[in-house]
């Protein structure tokens, strides 16, 4: 299984859309996790961003442990109308 993640952000659907194959991930907020993940292989899902969060934010993503456990933390960037969020 590969730990791969690509993100999207459509702002006219204020959604991140995440595509990937890994086991599983949590999108959090500072110490708030606003959704988990478990995904068993290749796929794409959509969710809705909360409106406390801007779709014009970097991405990072962070490995937290051994068995794929991704942390996503928006930050401050350069907003356009679709784009590939930047993963630092």
């Amino acid at each position: 299984m590969f730990n791969e993640i690509s993100l999207y952000v459509d702002d006219d659907d204020k959604v991140v859309i995440i595509s990937g194959e890994y086991k599983n991930i949590n999108i959090v907020e500072g110490n708030h996790c606003i959704k988990k993940l478990i995904p068993t292989g290749r796929f794409e899902t959509k969710i809705p961003l909360p409106s406390r969060i801007d779709p014009t934010k970097k991405v990072k993503i962070e490995k937290v442990d051994a068995i794929s456990l991704f942390k996503i933390t928006f930050t401050k960037g350069e907003g356009y109308k679709k784009r590939r969020l930047s993963i630092e």
